[in-house]
């Protein structure tokens, strides 16, 4: 994306073409990147990066399946993108899309894209990996055109604070993560629903952040993926 004429990476994400999700999507945050200047744009498309016929296609938001009706829930949240028009029309790929339980959509998950928001305007970057599960699932929507799309079992944050400051965490950065299973949850996050990025590791059976030994050194890493959020005062 380009940023008052700077390129900047939007946001990445793997695909999972049997299921018709994003299991992860990667992106930066900060003030600069989130933006004020427009408002949200609904402007509802397919991704260009992937073919047609491997992508939901819900313009019309998810039909039912066999197991009702379910929101089209946000990985990158719209307000994630309001610097301009078209940063903020990424958002609305369909890709970006899993179907979400109404409640939860509107409630814990909003409540913790907020919170993250809120996190990104403490840091000089704070780098997302948000998620989806749709292992042990066995419920599905539909798109427009009659496709199953897999309604996940849980969903998943990980954070990565940055500042360029020597005294902030551990080299400059601070580690924190949050799993969410897909069903009737109290209406907001707490801190004491926050883990250890290595503990979500262990969950997901996956290794996030996983440049990060490259950018500092392994120990401190590790230290940084290890360290329980709950204890830390930042988060």
């Amino acid at each position: 994306m380009d940023l008052d004429g700077k390129s900047m990476r939007n946001w990445s994400f793997v695909w999972d073409e049997e299921n018709l999700v994003a299991p992860w999507i990667a992106y930066p945050l900060n003030k600069d990147i989130i933006g004020n200047n427009i408002k949200r744009t609904n402007n509802w498309s397919l991704d260009p990066l992937i073919p047609k016929d491997k992508q939901p296609i819900l313009f019309k938001g998810y039909r039912e399946g066999n197991d009702g009706w379910r929101s089209r829930g946000h990985q990158i949240a719209s307000a994630d993108r309001l610097h301009d028009f078209a940063q903020n029309s990424t958002t609305f790929y369909f890709t970006n899309m899993t179907p979400q339980e109404k409640d939860f959509n509107g409630q814990i998950w909003n409540d913790l894209e907020m919170k993250v928001r809120r996190t990104a305007g403490r840091c000089d970057t704070l780098y997302v990996i948000t998620g989806c599960v749709t292992k042990g699932s066995t419920t599905y929507c539909k798109d427009n055109n009659g496709k199953h799309v897999t309604i996940p079992t849980a969903y998943y944050k990980a954070l990565l604070a940055y500042k360029k400051d020597p005294k902030f965490g551990h080299k400059g950065y601070l580690g924190c993560a949050y799993y969410i299973e897909h069903k009737q949850q109290p209406t907001t996050i707490k801190k004491d629903r926050a883990i250890s990025i290595d503990e979500l590791e262990k969950i997901l059976g996956m290794d996030l952040f996983a440049n990060l030994p490259n950018v500092i050194d392994a120990r401190t890493a590790d230290l940084i993926e290890s360290e329980d959020p709950v204890n830390v005062k930042f988060w």
